[in-house]
């Protein structure tokens, strides 16, 4: 039984990926590697690696989502072709201005800078608005595969940028038309909704409690990690960086290793055998920091493996930053532009600060080092507390699946006479649907195998409609739809 169970389970995990991407327009979803290694031209410095010209990119990124996000507080709307030329266009000169060393000095390079940042805060938003469009756990599986083959993309331009430079800058000029026209692909092959904006509504019962937890989980992120300045104490202790082909296949491998990993274990989560496999991946996991603190005992290496670390945690707070924000406008069914403009905003803000204040006590105080054993032990405590929190937020999503973002629902023929009750209780289609099945003697399971959600999905919708109708049985559920008859 346990071995037909093991199989069940596997079987599921793979339907489960096969819906995720059985359209064309679900692979575009894939776009979101584009931004990412766009941004890898802008961090690597072989355009201009100057502080100010950093500080103007993350001003003009942090005013853009600014403005986005008061856009989605005062109205709702889709956005046009003209936007997208005109946030991608300064994102295609700044990888050629490479090409002209003029571009990038002086008022030019800060011009330039600013604008560029806008356009990405532009593009980050399209993809989160786009996102926030499907189901909230493909939205989550969508975002960790995209962070995970972004770190690939940035590995490949790494060894494209040591080939040939020119030919590497023009191939990044690319990144933004086809990151913009892969948003415009979900868009019109129907997988992120239509060109108009519809974020979910609030699920029946989004606690306070729940909404108060995430918006911390985001300020931690932002203020917290986002402000730079713990990352730049230990990058600075490492005296270490990407240049080296060790180093870099290390740092580029472990970060598209794990959101893989995490993106497999929530597969899982989605299938009815999710019990017998979690204690697999928590063994798993616990063998991993093991080994990374085996690591530490290894001479030469823990240079090589605390820049790995770094590098991975700051990309973890950004991939959290982003699926926290997803997880929280779909229990508020509050605009995509309005939480993730605040919540990215914050954390843009937060590194301005951490720039600006990092170099005031550099030339105020000197560099701040640690000691290597130090630096490896917060780097590897900082990634392990950062994937406890990325299984703290994924194991509730069937509790807080978007609603309206959900595929239309066939309802049951014999239920579509029920008007007085959807009527009175308010029900969408989605609610609607599951309560007509469970009235008509399907068991948990039977539904969610039906609809395609998981087990804990359905119970939670059926307590919902529960406490909304003052029933407590099934029983009396036939009796109060009868009676509406």
């Amino acid at each position: 039984m346990r071995v037909s169970g093991a199989r069940k389970g596997e079987a599921g995990v793979r339907t489960y990926m096969r819906q995720l991407f059985a359209t064309r327009g679900h692979l575009a979803f894939l776009g979101l590697v584009f931004p990412q290694t766009w941004m890898y031209i802008l961090s690597s410095g072989v355009v201009c690696s100057e502080q100010p010209f950093q500080l103007a990119f993350h001003a003009g990124m942090l005013g853009c989502l600014f403005v986005l996000a008061l856009v989605g507080l005062c109205r709702r709307g889709a956005w046009s072709a003209v936007c997208d030329v005109a946030f991608a266009a300064p994102m295609v000169a700044l990888p050629l201005a490479g090409l002209l060393p003029w571009m990038v000095q002086g008022p030019y390079a800060l011009v330039l800078g600013a604008l560029a940042g806008v356009g990405m805060g532009w593009c980050f938003a399209a993809w989160f608005y786009a996102l926030c469009q499907v189901p909230l756990r493909n939205g989550f599986c969508y975002v960790l595969l995209g962070f995970s083959l972004g770190a690939l993309g940035c590995l490949l331009f790494k060894m494209l940028i040591d080939l040939w430079l020119p030919l590497a800058l023009m191939a990044g000029a690319a990144l933004p038309v086809v990151s913009v026209a892969a948003v415009r692909l979900c868009l019109r092959l129907g997988t992120a909704g239509s060109g108009q904006e519809c974020p979910a509504a609030p699920t029946a019962a989004a606690s306070v409690g729940k909404i108060v937890v995430l918006v911390v989980q985001i300020v931690v992120y932002a203020l917290v990690f986002g402000n730079g300045f713990v990352f730049s104490v230990l990058q600075d202790s490492i005296h270490a960086s990407d240049h080296s082909a060790g180093i870099a296949l290390l740092n580029y491998g472990l970060r598209a290793l794990l959101p893989l990993v995490l993106m497999v274990w929530l597969a899982v989560q989605s299938g009815s055998h999710a019990a017998t496999y979690e204690p697999v991946f928590k063994v798993l996991m616990l063998v991993g920091v093991f080994v990374l603190l085996g690591v530490w005992f290894i001479g030469g290496l823990d240079t090589l493996v605390s820049y790995a670390l770094v590098s991975t945690a700051r990309n973890m707070v950004l991939m959290l930053l982003f699926l926290t924000c997803l997880k929280l406008a779909a229990v508020t069914g509050r605009s995509p532009w309005f939480v993730y403009g605040v919540g990215r905003g914050a954390y843009e803000l937060s590194v301005i600060a951490g720039i600006v204040g990092y170099a005031w006590l550099v030339r105020t105080f000197g560099f701040i080092t640690l000691g290597a054993d130090l630096v490896y032990l917060t780097a590897l405590c900082v990634l392990a507390f950062l994937t406890s929190c990325f299984f703290a937020t994924a194991r509730s999503l069937g509790e807080s699946e978007e609603l309206a973002q959900v595929p239309a629902v066939e309802v049951p023929r014999e239920a579509s006479d029920h008007t007085a009750l959807r009527l009175r209780y308010a029900l969408n289609d989605r609610e609607f649907q599951i309560l007509m099945l469970f009235y008509r003697g399907n068991s948990k399971r039977r539904i969610a195998e039906q609809i395609g959600i998981s087990e804990n999905t359905v119970r939670w919708y059926l307590q919902q409609l529960y406490a909304r109708m003052g029933i407590h049985s099934r029983d009396e559920l036939l009796e109060l739809v009868d009676g509406l008859e």
